[in-house]
């Protein structure tokens, strides 16, 4: 295939540990402890697509507070205050709305948990409210708060007074330095009113990523405008817009595998105000890492935007404006190379030392990577030197809002962090930072654009370097000789992707339709084995089974390939496997084995690629493989069907989760074996439908502590079956209880 590139310069262009409400005796119960949910051990290690070096940690950009807008609900309603923790706060971090530290994501001391009126299911954590105290003139102090929702204070029923939190009161759980702005502390509890406001908050949205590769769970945070977020989506570099579940609090979940693409998110707040937040994250993103945007709901700090392709005839602007320039790295360049733009050794790649760093006024999220500059030294005659020089863009200076001096690179400071051979050539070494005048130059190359492919061949990434002229990209598209011109995205720095195939097409994987009946046709697939001769490695996995001994899979098993895992829909089901057409490896007879597990696609690999799309293979415990095949065949064609399995006793129900966050692991399911449909009832509700979790994790947000439950179950070839009282009205979590009756 030939592969034509087309290039656009750019030109001008509640934890609530036991605690006392108002400082008085009292046991208040937990404010919804959230219990991480769904983290299970990836089966087989990941390779990230289009893996690129970390460039650094992304501090906030554009400390903007946001102006907000329409938000719901704006007139002063009445409730009641009391406070919870300590004066520094204590107990009022983690939560029942799934934020963590609250000082490191910005919310600080000015929270509140809501009661059950407020809280409204989570909906309203992150909303901003403003609150003062009245009707008490012996304990009220003049003047209002304004405070997050980042927690709940749950009901207590088995008080008759004191009942601040229970149904339908409204009813705010300050922190305590909160509470000690607007009452006395000896108060305890006082009458307020209260009104939702805009939140001002400072940077931009914040993304945590939480979970697995087969169960991702986004928790944004540091919202502006409305603040409470109802609706999320998200979309990778390969993918549609994908809409997410609202998990707890603010946690939200998709079992879409997105690994190795550039993730984007769509929120829309409780005011109706929908933002796109484009290439948050880089292709290799991590589990338990944080990534900003700059564009705030409802503020004016928005993504760059790039122009439709149009004629380069603007030109450069040449005109010399001012700022300052400061230096990193030793005399040789060293920690100068890499970076944010993306480039790799300035020296092969043509830049050398004559380079810098850009502050985020001047580096406008990458896009002015590659951009020559010609700078000098001025109004400082002590410490400057004659004469100019001319350097590229290639990396990017951070902000530092921790600092209230020094802080050359926040927003609005135009500043260069020059290489320090280039710095010396401009001022003397001991001035440290002097200020400058500089001009955007023509820049001037030795040879043709370079291309560097990275990535594989169903994410692909090219980094365009040694670009003369105006330097800096602002769009790219590229040509195969089968296809017309593909426009590409921006990735980070001046690295660009697309997810189509320029290396031949790949068939996707079908998914057949769960509502019909077992289809227990013979299909070809292949099978490999993983783990010791005692099962080793092969506990728990992406299904969210356990022990499988315990639980009656025992050595019994497989992990599926994506073509048969189905985003974990085929967890439970059983197949009959055989070895095929290889006399000098199989050995006579079947194995049946159950579903427990997801062996992942690996696109770093050209050669043995059995579990990626649209391969189907199982990845067999080695006590079965062994059944079926010699150790040393490594792997093997196979013939597989669909069977119904053979379990013996009841279906069982293992509770997991939190009073406001129940979540069920059925297993020992006969039959179909992989369920497609759950729903569960206590005494006084109709049946309640709960959500796929991940794995065969079911989840529900109803409150159902202290109620007997019983559960009905649907399997995907289309039987339904009710288990009644299953559990007790006392039932706890980390127990399993036995539905007497199977498929």
């Amino acid at each position: 295939m030939v592969m034509v590139i087309w290039i656009a310069p750019m030109t001008n262009g509640h934890d609530h540990a036991s605690h006392v409400p108002g400082g008085r005796p009292g046991a208040h119960p937990s404010h919804g402890a959230h219990p991480a949910h769904g983290a299970h051990p990836s089966h087989g290690a990941h390779p990230s697509h289009g893996a690129h070096p970390s460039h650094g940690a992304h501090p906030s950009h554009g400390a903007l507070p946001s102006h907000g807008g329409q938000v719901p609900h704006s007139g002063w309603g009445h409730g009641r205050a009391t406070f919870y923790g300590d004066i520094n706060g204590g107990e009022t971090q983690q939560g029942a709305c799934g934020y963590g530290d609250l000082h490191k994501q910005g919310y600080g001391l000015e929270t509140a948990a809501l009661s059950t009126a407020l809280f409204n299911n989570g909906s309203r954590c992150g909303a901003c409210y403003e609150i003062m105290c009245e009707h008490a003139p012996q304990w009220c102090l003049p003047g209002s708060i304004k405070i997050t929702a980042t927690n709940f204070c749950p009901p207590d029923f088995t008080k008759p007074n004191d009942n601040w939190c229970n149904p339908p009161q409204k009813h705010f759980d300050l922190s305590q330095p909160m509470f000690l702005k607007i009452a006395k502390y000896k108060a305890g509890v006082v009458p307020v009113k209260f009104r939702r406001v805009p939140c001002a908050k400072i940077g931009g949205v914040k993304f945590e990523i939480k979970g697995n590769p087969h169960f991702l769970m986004i928790l944004p945070y540091n919202v502006g405008g409305a603040g409470a977020v109802r609706a999320m989506q998200i979309k990778g570099t390969r993918t549609q817009w994908i809409a997410m579940k609202k998990n707890w609090g603010q946690i939200w979940s998709t079992g879409v595998v997105l690994t190795g693409q550039c993730l984007s998110f769509r929120l829309t707040t409780s005011d109706g105000v929908t933002k796109e937040f484009i290439d948050v994250t880089p292709p290799d993103w991590k589990l338990s890492m944080s990534y900003g945007h700059r564009a705030m709901i409802n503020d004016v700090a928005e993504a760059p935007v790039i122009d439709n392709v149009g004629s380069p005839t603007n030109g450069l602007d040449s005109s010399w404006y001012d700022a300052r320039a400061t230096f990193y790295g030793d005399i040789h360049g060293g920690e100068t190379q890499q970076g944010a733009c993306g480039y790799g050794d300035l020296f092969k790649q043509g830049y050398g030392l004559e380079t810098a760093a850009l502050s985020t006024a001047l580096f406008n999220e990458g896009y002015t990577c590659g951009a020559c500059y010609q700078i000098m030294c001025v109004h400082d005659p002590q410490w400057c030197l004659p004469g100019t020089i001319k350097i590229t863009a290639t990396n990017f200076c951070p902000p530092d809002y921790s600092k209230t001096e020094g802080v050359w690179c926040n927003p609005p400071q135009k500043h260069f962090d020059l290489s320090l051979p280039m710095f010396l050539k401009i001022a003397q070494y001991k001035a440290g930072v002097v200020p400058v005048k500089y001009r955007r130059i023509s820049c001037a190359r030795t040879g043709g654009v370079k291309f560097e492919t990275k990535g594989n061949p169903y994410f692909l990434m090219i980094l365009p370097y040694n670009v003369g002229g105006a330097g800096d990209i602002k769009l790219m598209q590229v040509k195969g000789d089968k296809t017309g011109w593909i426009t590409m995205q921006k990735n980070w720095g001046q690295n660009w992707t697309t997810g189509v195939n320029l290396t031949g097409q790949a068939e996707a994987p079908g998914i057949n339709d769960p509502s019909k009946a077992l289809d227990t046709n013979w299909y070809d697939a292949r099978a490999t084995f993983y783990g010791d001769i005692h099962g080793g490695d092969t506990q728990q996995g992406a299904c969210g089974y356990g022990n499988l001994f315990r639980q009656g899979y025992g050595l019994a098993t497989a992990a599926l390939s994506t073509a048969l895992f189905n985003d974990g829909y085929t967890c439970g089901a059983c197949y009959e496997i055989m070895c095929t057409r290889d006399p000098q490896w199989c050995l006579p007879g079947s194995v049946k084995i159950t579903a427990t597990n997801f062996c992942p696609a690996n696109y770093s690999k050209t050669t043995d690629l059995w579990c990626n799309p649209p391969q189907k293979h199982f990845d067999l415990s080695l006590a079965m493989f062994l059944k079926i095949a010699k150790y040393k065949a490594g792997v093997v064609p196979v013939r597989y069907r669909r069977i119904p399995c053979s379990k013996t006793g009841g279906v069982k129900f293992e509770t997991k989760g939190n009073p406001y966050f129940l979540m069920v692991l059925i297993y020992n399911v006969g039959g179909a074996g992989d369920i497609k449909y759950v729903q569960v009832k206590e005494n006084k509700t109709g049946w309640i439908t709960m959500k796929k979790n991940w794995g065969q994790n079911w989840t529900t947000s109803t409150v159902l502590t202290g109620q007997g439950l019983s559960f009905r179950v649907t399997t995907t070839d289309g039987i339904t079956k009710d288990f009644w009282n299953v559990m007790p009205k006392n039932w706890g979590f980390g127990q399993t209880f036995d539905g007497k009756i199977n498929f």
